[in-house]
C-alpha cells in the first residue's frame, strides 16, 4: 500500500511539472501565451514584438536593411520638372509612391497645363500655369525643382516659396542641369536660373559656381565620376542610407567601388559655397578637386537640399538591390525636407 502512495505520488508530481498548473484547472482549455479575459484563447503561439533599435554603439556584424524613415501624418510633395528630367523625377515617384502617408505630384514645365506628368495629387487646373496663389492653396510640405529654369514662372511664386521655407512649412530640393535655351529662345545663360532668381539663390548654399561657356563644360566628365559620403553624410537622415554611421561609409564606398559605380557624369561646378553649408556627398571626378554634390543648406535658410547631379548610372537606378538603397535615400530626404525626422 504504501509503495502504491508513493508511486501515485511520484506521477502526480511528474504531470504537474509536465503540464503546468493547467492539469489542475477545470474546462481542460488550456490558454495560449495571449489569452485570458481580454486575449484570444486557443489561437497558438503569440507573436513577438519587435524588438527596439540598438543603441548606436551596437552596430550590427552584417550590413543592415535600408533604413526607412517612418511618416506619422500625410505629407505632399511637388516635383516640378522638364521632359529632359523626368527620368529622375520618375525615380523620385517611385522612392515614394509605396509610402501612402505620402502624396506626390508631377509636373512637367512642357505638358499641358492641367495635365500631370504623374502622381496622385493635385495640379494646376487645366489652361494655367503654376501660381503663387494656387501653389500656396495646396499646402505642400516639399517642393523639387528638378532642372527647371525658374523664368518661365512669375517672380511671386519664388518669392511665395523663399518665404514658406524660411518659416520652415516648405522644404525645398534643387537640382540643377546643364543650361538649355530656353522656351521662349533666349540662349542659355551661363549660370543655371536657380542660382540667378534672388528669391531662391538666397535660399541656395551656393557662393559661386563656375560660368558654362562654349563646347567645353566644366563638370561634365567623360565617365563617371565616383560619390564619396562626408562624415557629416554619415549621420544625416539624407544621405546616411542606414543608422550607424560606420555602415553608411561602407555602403557608399562599396557602391564607389561597383561597376558602374555611385557617380555622375555630370555634377554642378561649384566653386564655393555660402558659410552654414554642409557637405553631404563629394562627386571625385577622374581629375581635378571634387566637386560639392549633394550639400544641405544653412540652417538658418530653413530645409534646403542641393542635388547637382543629374546623369547618375542607369544601372544603379535598376539593379535591385542599388535601387532600394537609393530609394530609401530619397524617400528619407523628401521626409527630412518635410520636417518630419
Amino acid at each position: 500500500m504504501r509503495l502504491g502512495l508513493i508511486v501515485l505520488v511520484l506521477l502526480l508530481a511528474t504531470a504537474a511539472l509536465l503540464f503546468g498548473p493547467n492539469l489542475f484547472q477545470g474546462g481542460g482549455e488550456v490558454d495560449s501565451p495571449g489569452g485570458g479575459p481580454d486575449g484570444p484563447k486557443g489561437t497558438g503561439p503569440e507573436l513577438q514584438a519587435p524588438s527596439p533599435p540598438p543603441p548606436a554603439g551596437d552596430s550590427p556584424a552584417d550590413e543592415p536593411e535600408p533604413e526607412m524613415l517612418r511618416v506619422e501624418r500625410p505629407l505632399r510633395v511637388l516635383l516640378l520638372m522638364t521632359r529632359m528630367t523626368q527620368r529622375w523625377a520618375r525615380v523620385m515617384e517611385m522612392a515614394l509612391r509605396s509610402d501612402r502617408q505620402i502624396e506626390v505630384s508631377g509636373y512637367a514645365l512642357e505638358d499641358t497645363p492641367g495635365v500631370p506628368a504623374f502622381g496622385q495629387g493635385p495640379v494646376p487646373p487645366a489652361g494655367e500655369r503654376l501660381s503663387a496663389a494656387w501653389f500656396d492653396a495646396q499646402g505642400f510640405d516639399v517642393l523639387v525643382l528638378s532642372d527647371v529654369d525658374p523664368n518661365e514662372f512669375e517672380p511671386a511664386l519664388w518669392e511665395s516659396v523663399a518665404s514658406r521655407v524660411r518659416a520652415g512649412s516648405l522644404g525645398l530640393w534643387a537640382q540643377p542641369g546643364l543650361p538649355q535655351v530656353s522656351l521662349r529662345g533666349v540662349p542659355a545663360p551661363e549660370v543655371h536660373g536657380l542660382l540667378t532668381e534672388p528669391s531662391l539663390a538666397a535660399l541656395l548654399p551656393v557662393e559661386r559656381a563656375a560660368p558654362i561657356r562654349g563646347p567645353s563644360v566644366p563638370g561634365v566628365f567623360g565617365r563617371e565620376a565616383p560619390f564619396a559620403l562626408s562624415t557629416e553624410g554619415e549621420k544625416h537622415p539624407a544621405s546616411r542610407i542606414v543608422f550607424w554611421p560606420e555602415w553608411s561609409r561602407r555602403i557608399w564606398q562599396l557602391g564607389a567601388a561597383a561597376t558602374p559605380p555611385w557617380g555622375t557624369q555630370f555634377c554642378y561646378p561649384v566653386e564655393a559655397l555660402k558659410p552654414g553649408s554642409v557637405v553631404l556627398v563629394e562627386a571625385r571626378p577622374p581629375s581635378g578637386k571634387p566637386l560639392p554634390m549633394y550639400v544641405q543648406g544653412a540652417p538658418a535658410s530653413g530645409r534646403v537640399l542641393w542635388f547637382g547631379a543629374q546623369q547618375i548610372a542607369d544601372d544603379t537606378l535598376r539593379s535591385g538591390q542599388q535601387s532600394g538603397k537609393w530609394y530609401a535615400l530619397i524617400h528619407n530626404a523628401i521626409v527630412w525636407l518635410a520636417g518630419r525626422a
